[in-house]
């Protein structure tokens, strides 16, 4: 017996493995060669025209199709990457308004906080709106005062005897604050 000829084994085909002659026991079948390219994203395949491993990116493994964490793709290198700019951009806000990204709604929604606004004057209605904290005059007639801090009642309003703020009828200054 001479040495093995691994040639008269081959079948010539690549991605079922590299046949080979083993002595006294005939032609033993190849290992087929590793596909996996360690991207979970990528669809690894063999290419038997080519004799190479293929590797295509499947966006869909990436999507989870939820909105506030942006688009994501497949890329065959990195695996599963967020697209630039597709996250929404959450604004920073003020004193009375955080913002959060709604699953449900896919929107990015304001929250508004009336507590956040109290400017401890009695006599100011105090109340959230997008732009920040507004504090209004309108509408105090009643406001709770005392006859020895009629302060309480801001300028423009005056104390009566009952306890409650009374508008003197010319628009609140600002700076009574």
């Amino acid at each position: 017996t001479g040495p093995t000829d691994d040639s008269k084994c081959t079948d010539s085909l690549y991605c079922n493995g590299a046949e080979w002659c083993k002595q006294f026991a005939g032609c033993q079948a190849g290992a087929a060669p590793n596909l996996n390219d360690g991207v979970a994203c990528t669809t690894d395949a063999c290419d038997e025209a080519l004799d190479t491993a293929t590797h295509t990116a499947n966006n869909a493994a990436c999507e989870d199709g939820r909105y506030c964490d942006g688009q994501q793709y497949c890329s065959v290198t990195n695996g599963c990457l967020t697209t630039a700019g597709s996250i929404p951009a959450i604004p920073g806000g003020n004193a009375c308004v955080t913002y959060s990204c709604n699953e449900t709604t896919d929107n990015v929604e304001p929250a508004l906080n009336n507590a956040k606004c109290d400017d401890g004057n009695p006599c100011t209605n105090d109340f959230c709106v997008l732009a920040g904290c507004q504090h209004s005059y309108d509408g105090l007639s009643g406001t709770a005062c005392t006859p020895e801090n009629p302060a309480a009642c801001a300028i423009n309003y005056k104390c009566n005897g009952g306890g409650s703020c009374l508008s003197t009828g010319v628009d609140p200054s600002p700076a009574c604050f």
